[in-house]
């Protein structure tokens, strides 16, 4: 497989998990409550002696939990910085060093979770809340 080959079928690969990122936004805050209930029910509920929490119970948790971890616009300061630098970079680079640095970024070799990221932070997020669930299923199960 050549590199323009390889390079289509990432492109592709990251609009097709874009796509499927922006399906999975509604469902994975219900997803992850799931996972929370679950995992909350086999570790802590015995660990600290308490009740068992109902799906909705776990719900309210994150959603109490989203409300401290919020920040005011991070994600557009730091996008406006990463736009800054661009603009510098490429005023400071003449067309052809510019045309280089764009074709080496684009053949910049990325792994699976490097291009779930680009595509859907919600899709990655899911995939974690996955292995977590997957993790704490394996040691509840084999290992307790």
């Amino acid at each position: 497989m050549n590199k323009e080959s390889e390079l289509r079928w990432k492109r592709r690969l990251t609009q097709a998990l874009a796509g499927a990122g922006c399906l999975l936004i509604p469902v994975s805050p219900l997803y992850t409550a799931l996972a929370f209930q679950t995992l909350w029910n086999w570790f802590l509920s015995d660990a600290i002696h308490g009740p068992e929490i109902s799906y909705w119970q776990a719900a309210g948790i994150l959603a109490l939990a989203s409300i401290f971890k919020y920040r005011d616009d991070e994600s557009y300061t730091k996008e406006k910085r990463w736009k800054r630098a661009l603009l510098l970079m490429e005023a400071a680079l003449s067309e052809e060093e510019l045309a280089k640095v764009t074709k080496a970024l684009e053949e910049e070799e990325t792994g699976w979770m490097g291009i779930i990221l680009e595509a859907s932070p919600s899709m990655a997020r899911t995939v974690g809340v996955t292995f977590a669930l997957l993790g704490g299923w394996a040691i509840h199960t084999f290992l307790m």
